[in-house]
């Protein structure tokens, strides 16, 4: 017979093998809550939703007016500094698309087609919109949305942003 006190311990040893290797195996954490997991969920859908078309409306109609995309950048990057948690993870990003913007804005930096600026721009009015996906007012879960929408716009330009970061650094040099 087995001593039920070494079944209990090889039991446990398994248990927390098998753990480890769907851990190992890229498997995601169960949110906390239930809210967690749909304000996740919808975050998402931030980059399709009705908030972020009305964003990039607004971009078009503005993308050729220097003095609203100065304010539009000014506004993002005041945001840029109260940004933390989620955000934090496409800040850099966020604040060379600013960037990007204010030296279209002022003429130094037309490389960028028109089109490819109006999602720039239309991140960025998502961002500093307190009205979206996700209010930002709800702490915690209100930077989720806009994190996965600039997430979208860097991967939509991500050419055009490092053809950006290449003629900044030739600034520098």
């Amino acid at each position: 017979m087995t001593n039920p006190a070494k079944k209990a311990a090889a039991k446990k040893a398994s248990t927390k093998k098998a753990a480890g290797a769907k851990k190992a195996a890229g498997a995601k954490r169960a949110p906390a809550t239930k809210a967690a997991a749909a304000t996740r969920g919808r975050a998402d859908t931030a980059p399709s939703s009705r908030f972020f078309a009305r964003a990039v409306d607004r971009a078009r109609r503005i993308a050729e007016d220097p003095a609203k995309l100065r304010e539009i950048a000014e506004k993002a990057g005041r945001s840029s500094a109260l940004r933390s948690g989620p955000f934090a993870a496409v800040l850099d990003d966020f604040r060379a698309l600013i960037r990007l913007v204010v030296a279209y804005a002022r003429g130094h930096y037309r490389q960028i087609p028109l089109d490819r600026l109006v999602v720039v721009v239309g991140g960025l009015i998502y961002v500093v919109s307190p009205l979206d996906l996700i209010p930002d007012a709800i702490l915690g879960a209100g930077l989720i949305d806009d994190a996965a929408v600039i997430a979208h716009v860097i991967k939509a330009v991500s050419d055009e942003l490092d053809a950006f970061r290449e003629w900044e650094a030739g600034l520098t040099d």
